[in-house]
């Protein structure tokens, strides 16, 4: 009995601690708030803790039940630098000075998969670029997937060119974690994108004939809405803010040719270019836009789904016909939104 006591007293202590501290000494931040992100693809990020940078420039963040797997940014004024964890880490710490943040040249220890992407970076943007296959190559052999998937974001996401670099980060990614919100959410993310770039090739602004690129994108409860799944309906693609006033004038107008058609096959798909959840939801209940399919990433501007439709005023707005294809674009006003919504029933 004596010895089993101590076989499982050994094993207890052998066993890492399920919290995480994460813990910093950044020069030229002193008294500066320091957040923790939480990144996804397409998506704003979401802060899961802030702290204040002490007279030393120390700061420390500190998870008793650990943080899940995945990318995280830590964020000092407009310098940002990502953290990849694995789940398993215990204490990272990070030592830098706070221009060089964003130039990855500062240490980090406790995290490996973190430190593997920090010296890729570092030498990407201050020693020898990187061929592009120099990178295909990183992707494909470094041991985290979410270090390959992040990496390949981080350099491809403002070339085009790279979409097949972003695809093969998103492959990885997929074979180990093929149910993530990561995965689904860089998926839906490149579906976005790629068609963006197509839209770019051809030239111009989306036209009546074309079809409609998909939108995938979170709804106010954090679901997930596509475009794409109402084909077989006429759809209302409308983009708005709580913050438009020509756009709260033009809602009563949706509204009413919703309420008449709704049951005939119609309905409308929303796209706020809000840039907080709560104004965003107060002007859904308080214009009564009552229909299901309400979408926003929260980027203002730089909606990932305004840059598709080549939206730069707003309202804008676009009939899609059953068949997935733009019927009519710019319509104002319940009349003329009707008289385009009759032809398409």
């Amino acid at each position: 009995m004596l010895m089993a006591v101590l076989a499982l007293t050994t094993m207890q202590c052998n066993q890492p601690s399920s919290g995480l501290e994460i813990t910093g000494k950044i020069t030229n931040a002193q008294n500066l708030q320091v957040f923790l992100d939480k990144f996804v693809y397409g998506k704003a990020s979401e802060v899961v803790a802030r702290q204040i940078v002490d007279n030393e420039g120390k700061f420390s963040f500190n998870f008793p039940e650990g943080l899940n797997e995945g990318v995280y940014l830590l964020r000092i004024g407009a310098r940002r630098a990502a953290l990849v964890l694995n789940g398993t880490e215990n204490t990272v710490e990070l030592n830098g000075d706070l221009p060089l943040l964003d130039r990855y040249q500062f240490t980090v220890n406790g995290s490996p998969s973190s430190e593997t992407f920090r010296a890729f970076l570092d030498n990407a943007m201050n020693g020898n670029s990187p061929t592009l296959e120099e990178v295909q190559q990183f992707v494909a052999s470094t041991p985290d997937p979410h270090v390959a998937a992040f990496t390949a974001h981080f350099l491809g996401s403002s070339n085009p060119q790279y979409l097949a670099l972003q695809q093969q980060g998103q492959a990885r990614l997929a074979q180990a974690y093929p149910q993530s919100e990561m995965t689904t959410a860089f998926a839906a993310y490149l579906s976005a994108y790629q068609a963006q770039v197509e839209t770019q090739k051809r030239g111009g602004p989306i036209r009546v004939g074309d079809p409609a690129p998909d939108i995938v994108m979170d709804g106010p409860k954090g679901q997930s809405y596509a475009l794409s799944q109402l084909k077989g309906k006429v759809v209302l693609l409308d983009f708005w803010a709580s913050w438009c006033a020509p756009c709260r004038r033009e809602n009563p107008n949706v509204v009413e040719v919703y309420n008449k058609y709704k049951d005939q096959g119609f309905t409308v798909f929303s796209v706020s270019l809000d840039r907080t959840k709560d104004a965003w939801l107060r002007a859904i209940e308080q214009d009564k836009l009552s229909w299901p399919t309400h979408v926003s990433d929260l980027q203002y501007w730089n909606s990932a789904a305004a840059k598709l439709y080549g939206v730069r005023g707003i309202p804008a707005t676009f009939l899609i016909d059953r068949e997935g294809n733009i019927a009519a674009t710019g319509l104002r006003g319940a009349t003329q939104i009707e008289a385009a919504l009759i032809q398409q029933l």
